[in-house]
């Protein structure tokens, strides 16, 4: 008789902070220093069968343009993270240039997709499906702070779906990105010479509104590719269809697109701000076509 054995991966991310940093850590409020930094540890905790390399990235809810984290000296727009198969990585990262005011960040984990592998099918889809996001509220600076990035208020630009079709309740909130030929059908890959919708799935009873991303490679665009942002309200138990155009993108190996939306009505008696991500898989890029 054949023995099958099966086995269940573990991965966990944790902030720390000192308490300089600390406002109530039970209501995810935090704050940066005198001179508007923030700085923390973020620990990767791993279960699985084999190394990985994983990515940190970072967005701040409102902003127009990507948020740099800085570790171990180098500030970049992403890092990739080695974490042992059976144990655990901590990084030493800060967050510096805020605007003046409170806000709500994203810290977003993905395992890394490498182009350069032939992943085999089960691979490729344990790597396209992972995202794990963690948020926070930060407290940017006082009277005394000096070197805080001046932004101007901008207003996002609403979005106009093309269909808003009544869904039974029941399910879960989803995102996806579909071919105009096809859909019904799962894509494996997208390229810049063809049209695409993104649907998303709202099977809640309270309505959203939050904003879209996509990211090529790792890096963060505006899903409308414009300086005001974007602004996308998904009413109670509806479903909602709107066009991306990937020519306006510069896209690299492969995308993401994310949701993260605002809930309009209490929804738990939580005292800490609540947001509802979506996000579709990673989807490769037909290198032929890449701009």
């Amino acid at each position: 008789m054949e023995k099958v054995f099966s086995h269940t991966e573990l991965r966990k991310t944790e902030m720390k902070t000192t308490s300089e940093y600390q406002v109530d850590p039970n209501k995810l409020l935090y704050k940066t220093d005198k001179n508007g930094i923030f700085k923390a540890t973020y620990k990767f905790s791993h279960a699985t069968q084999k190394d990985e390399q994983m990515v940190l990235y970072a967005l701040l809810e409102g902003s127009t343009e990507p948020l740099h984290l800085t570790v171990n000296g180098k500030k970049e727009k992403y890092h990739i993270v080695n974490v042992p198969k059976n144990g655990d990585t901590t990084l030493h990262f800060s967050i510096s240039d805020l605007p003046r005011g409170g806000h709500i960040l994203y810290l977003c984990t993905e395992k890394f997709f490498n182009e350069k592998i032939n992943y085999n099918d089960l691979a490729k889809k344990g790597i396209s499906a992972y995202f794990a996001p963690y948020y926070f509220h930060l407290q940017v600076g006082d009277e005394k702070v000096n070197n805080v990035r001046k932004q101007d208020v901008i207003k996002p630009e609403v979005i106009k779906p093309i269909s808003v079709k009544k869904i039974e309740k029941g399910g879960e909130p989803s995102i996806r990105l579909f071919h105009e030929k096809d859909p019904y059908g799962k894509l494996d890959s997208v390229n810049s010479n063809s049209k695409y919708y993104i649907s998303i799935k709202n099977t809640s009873k309270y309505p959203f509104s939050g904003s879209a991303y996509l990211l090529s490679g790792y890096e963060v665009s505006n899903i409308n590719n414009s300086k005001e942002g974007n602004l996308i309200e998904v009413p109670p138990l509806s479903k909602v269809d709107f066009p991306l155009d990937l020519q306006d993108f510069k896209l690299k190996d492969s995308l993401r697109i994310i949701y993260v939306g605002i809930p309009e009505a209490k929804v738990s008696d939580v005292q800490f701000p609540v947001r509802v991500f979506f996000n579709t898989e990673r989807l490769s890029i037909d290198n032929k076509l890449k701009n």
